[in-house]
């Protein structure tokens, strides 16, 4: 028979698995207005809303579950990822909202600097899919490979810095979209980055090596 304490961690393990849905929900419209496909305004600042208040959500059911049960060994390192993992998704979704709001007042749309814009939101995207999936099926490698996907992020958002730089020494006409886009560039840098620590934290709940958590405590 389940125990208690394990249907509490199942339920949350859900919460976390809709909440990445959610957070690739976000993406998918955030990569259709770097395409150029008009959306509702305010679609992407509602989402991102909801999936804050549902990550503060998910938190505080880790700190209800650590007080009722607790928790010890692999169980109470499992209620510390979910809690991290949270905070990542919804650090995710803060800067899917604030790229959107940027990117709203570019006329650059649909251009080179948009592209590889999307490229690296797409990136993201593929990197949330792929950590939930590997954390659900307790497959370690899946994670590392998110991990390492990270440095496509990482190459694009050079690229995309050296193309926004060329546009200001260029004086072309949509200079003046260049400190929006290296702002929204740099959103799409942090977003891997989150990814990242979201997928480390999985790998330490599912076996717990601490070497996965280095330099995490410091990513805000």
């Amino acid at each position: 028979m389940e125990s208690m304490i394990d249907k509490d961690l199942s339920t949350l393990r859900l919460d976390l698995v809709a909440l990445s849905g959610e957070v690739e929900e976000a993406l998918e419209l955030l990569i259709n207005q770097l395409d150029g496909i008009k959306i509702n305004d305010d679609k992407i600042k509602k989402l991102s809303t909801k999936i804050k208040m549902e990550a503060r959500s998910l938190t505080a059911s880790t700190f209800r579950l650590l007080l009722r049960h607790h928790p010890v060994a692999r169980d109470l390192r499992l209620v510390s990822a979910l809690e991290r993992m949270s905070i990542d998704l919804e650090r995710i979704a803060d800067n899917t909202d604030d790229a959107a709001d940027v990117m709203r007042h570019c006329i650059t749309n649909g251009d080179t600097p948009s592209a590889l814009l999307k490229r690296m939101c797409v990136l993201v995207k593929n990197m949330i899919s792929v950590a939930i999936k590997g954390f659900t099926l307790s497959d370690i490698s899946t994670l590392v490979s998110v991990i390492k996907s990270d440095d496509d992020v990482d190459k694009t958002f050079l690229i995309a810095k050296d193309e926004i730089t060329d546009m200001i020494k260029t004086n072309a006409p949509t200079a003046e979209d260049a400190p929006d886009l290296l702002m929204c560039a740099k959103y799409m840098e942090r977003m891997g980055d989150h990814a990242v620590s979201f997928s480390a934290y999985a790998a330490w709940a599912l076996d717990g090596n601490d070497s996965w958590l280095e330099g995490k405590e410091d990513l805000n």
